[in-house]
């Protein structure tokens, strides 16, 4: 099935902590969770997408991260090998299963 092949892709480990809100300047975070995904760091990571008012936008990312489950909130924190990044936009991939997530990460 299509879900074993993209398991085989996703070989790396990270930890997310969950954007919940900001309370009194500070940022609440959810419970911290573990998944499997691949993680691409490199440079002029960009992609170009379309908000929901229309307006296009652009996304300069230090990293991109393919995933599973439940989309991830922009401003999460997302830890990777030492290294902490932030959620920047979470998008479901289209052609996948609804789970299907590229996260763009700074």
């Amino acid at each position: 099935t299509d879900m074993a092949l993209i398991d085989a892709f996703l070989k790396q480990t990270v930890k997310i902590k969950p954007y919940i809100r900001t309370a009194g300047g500070e940022p609440v975070y959810g419970r911290e969770e573990t998944r499997k995904c691949r993680l691409e760091r490199g440079c002029n990571l960009q992609t170009t997408y379309k908000g929901p008012d229309g307006q296009i936008d652009q996304i300069l990312a230090n990293a991109r991260m393919f995933c599973r489950g439940e989309p991830i909130p922009d401003r999460s924190v997302v830890s990777f090998e030492g290294r902490e990044y932030t959620v920047i936009k979470c998008f479901v991939a289209s052609g996948f299963r609804d789970d299907h997530l590229e996260v763009y990460l700074e």
